[in-house]
């Protein structure tokens, strides 16, 4: 069965007047770091939880009139699309979600406040928890409308690689593969190092993280699994040159079906930054969509808002824009876990934006 997506069209519209009218590290010298752990299961599981390291870039803005996008953008409900991997969204809509902290729940958080669902959900996981409560979750998710973007931290790359856990691959695959709809695997994201350590968090380095997901990807084919999307996860600091990293060692042609960032602004900046549209270049280059696991950004006030409303924009344009890859999906990093500098948990004109846009039409839907 093929998977892609749908606008939600006039129910979500109609819900977005009324949200409306409410009231309402890695690092650069402006980054952070923003780990998550789990909530809602056992002491051994919560402590078993993955970290999640990201970064912020330097400040560098624009974004087009919002009049002017939407002059610009194929009418997602008419125009024919063939999805390029499962979850693959219509051009000009795009999968808006956030990781809640410790994969906390997304209803009292988020969706009875909206009256919308999570389009695009983050959680995080263990190599313990690939048949047991990442199933759960992804199945929950989907069950209630959400894309589930899941990752899952591995034993040693090398041995990955080596076909030594193909039985405990397989398990995850076909575990995925008998769900209701699609999902997006991450295999170990950030993995170039995080938590002030400059260096890979296994000693087979990228090639070995590259090496390992091949070998998922070889398995993901020999099942003929077709409901799961596999992309990596790196810093958007791993392109500045002050990381003393190739971004180009961590990738290969032929693995994954679309290229995911983390990226984060440690100021009351906009997250549209140079770097941002580097990667997009750099990814169209490679042949793929983009899309992002976590960000974050600083403010609370109506300025942060409007932050939060063009780097949607921005996301939903960039089908038409000729400025680099197709942008697919934005995740917000709603948590103050492992984040020194500060929670980047989504507050004042940020959750209420974030919130309103999750009824916008343009917010891609499960069918």
């Amino acid at each position: 069965m093929s998977w892609t997506s749908s606008s939600a069209g006039a129910a979500r519209a109609a819900v977005l007047l009324l949200a409306l009218a409410l009231p309402r590290c890695e690092r650069d010298t402006t980054g952070d770091e923003s780990p998550p752990a789990d909530a809602g299961v056992s002491a051994a599981d919560a402590a078993a939880i993955d970290s999640a390291a990201s970064d912020s870039a330097a400040s560098d803005s624009a974004v087009a009139d919002s009049a002017e996008v939407d002059a610009q953008l194929p009418d997602a409900g008419t125009t024919t699309h063939t999805p390029a991997f499962a979850g693959d969204p219509t051009p000009g809509t795009v999968w808006w979600g956030a990781a809640v902290e410790g994969n906390g729940d997304p209803v009292a958080r988020h969706e009875e406040p909206s009256g919308c669902a999570l389009s695009l959900r983050r959680t995080f996981f263990q190599w313990s928890h690939r048949t047991g409560y990442l199933i759960t979750i992804a199945s929950d998710d989907l069950a209630h409308g959400r894309l589930p973007w899941v990752s899952v931290k591995t034993p040693s790359w090398a041995d990955m690689a080596a076909g030594l856990h193909d039985d405990e691959i397989d398990e995850l695959l076909s575990a995925l593969d008998a769900l209701q709809g699609p999902v997006w695997l991450t295999v170990h994201h950030e993995p170039e190092g995080g938590g002030g350590v400059n260096e890979p968090d296994d000693p087979a380095g990228p090639a070995g993280h590259v090496a390992m997901n091949r070998r998922v990807r070889e398995r993901l084919e020999a099942l003929g699994v077709d409901n799961v999307a596999l992309a990596p996860i790196l810093m958007t600091w791993t392109w500045a040159a002050a990381s003393g990293r190739d971004p180009e060692e961590w990738w290969a042609p032929g693995i994954y079906d679309f290229l995911g960032v983390d990226h984060y602004q440690d100021s009351e900046s906009t997250l549209l930054t140079s770097r941002w549209a580097e990667i997009r270049l750099w990814a169209a280059n490679k042949g793929v969509t983009l899309a992002v696991g976590e960000w974050g950004m600083r403010g609370t006030d109506a300025a942060a808002g409007q932050r939060v409303r063009d780097w949607y924009q921005a996301a939903i344009a960039s089908a038409a824009d000729g400025a680099g890859a197709r942008v697919v999906g934005l995740a917000a990093f709603d948590s103050g876990l492992n984040s020194p500098s500060g929670s980047w948990e989504l507050l004042g004109e940020q959750l209420v934006a974030f919130q309103a846009l999750l009824c916008d039409p343009r917010t891609a839907a499960l069918p």
